[in-house]
């Protein structure tokens, strides 16, 4: 006679909705990846699965992509790999992951103005190092808690121009991040953003529910994964318009200042955020 034995039952590891950290709205499961998901691994080379599952939430009033997988991590030490996840290795700062030369940019953008100005970088001290390197006052961030990723001191402001480059995928809480924007940026400052943004690869935009997830490499620090409406509510929250993009950076502001005048003349670039727009 074959005995039959109650199945242990099965029970889910991470709610099944959860508010947007953006607008609120209750955001349901949208998909999971393993932690070593790495979507920069163009050469076919891919690590071991790590049998850490990472799931993401995706507003449907924002667009906004993101985990809470990682929300606790403001009091750890990130200044290294983490020791349980084997051989993965630690996130790489901005300037490591995307190699861009930030510098030559800036001088376009600003021409001989910009060694006038108080810059402040919330990356790893890179961008900044090479700022001061070439002669423009610039203050690096310092670790802070509330993000895995880097932070802002905001102490020593107002600043002129804030630099968040690669910066906001790595954030667990991108309001409060902006809240100390806000207390480190003059009233006419200008907030420059580098992150990559959903719209027209988004899945759910053209009713594909699972990967690939552009983006998405949490073992990289990519927490947060922007569209343009979900970036323009955060920046909203502290006041600031998302006024456009252009060569890769989209632009915050309160009010033009002068010395940024010039970014706006007529043909100098600018796409708005209407044309960046294709995907809530």
């Amino acid at each position: 006679m074959t005995a039959f034995v109650t199945a242990r039952p099965l029970t889910p590891i991470v709610e099944r909705t959860t508010p947007c950290k953006i607008c609120a709205t209750a955001s349901p499961l949208f998909d999971v990846v393993d932690y070593h998901e790495d979507c920069y691994e163009d050469d076919g080379r891919r690590m071991a699965l790590s049998g850490i599952p990472v799931y993401y939430y995706r507003c449907p009033g924002c667009g906004f992509l993101f985990t809470r997988a990682f929300d606790d991590w403001g009091t750890t030490d990130m200044t290294g790999p983490v020791t349980t996840l084997g051989n993965a290795e630690p996130p790489l700062d901005a300037a490591e992951r995307h190699n861009h030369n930030f510098v030559p940019l800036l001088k376009e953008w600003f021409g001989e103005g910009l060694s006038s100005l108080r810059l402040l970088d919330l990356g790893m001290d890179r961008l900044a190092a090479s700022l001061r390197q070439a002669g423009i006052p610039a203050d690096p961030s310092e670790p802070a808690p509330g993000s895995p990723g880097p932070a802002s001191p905001m102490a020593a402001g107002p600043y002129d121009v804030v630099l968040a480059f690669n910066i906001f995928e790595q954030l667990t809480e991108p309001l409060a991040f902006m809240k100390r924007i806000d207390r480190a940026i003059a009233p006419d400052g200008l907030l420059l953003v580098a992150t990559p943004l959903s719209d027209g690869v988004d899945p759910a935009a053209v009713g594909i529910r699972r990967r690939p997830l552009r983006y998405v490499s949490p073992r990289r620090g990519q927490y947060s994964i922007f569209n343009a409406a979900s970036l323009a509510l955060a920046l909203g929250s502290a006041g600031f318009r998302l006024a456009g993009f252009r060569q890769g950076i989209h632009i915050g502001l309160r009010r033009l200042p002068a010395f940024a005048e010039r970014l706006f003349d007529q043909g100098a670039g600018w796409f708005t955020v209407n044309s960046l727009s294709g995907s809530r």
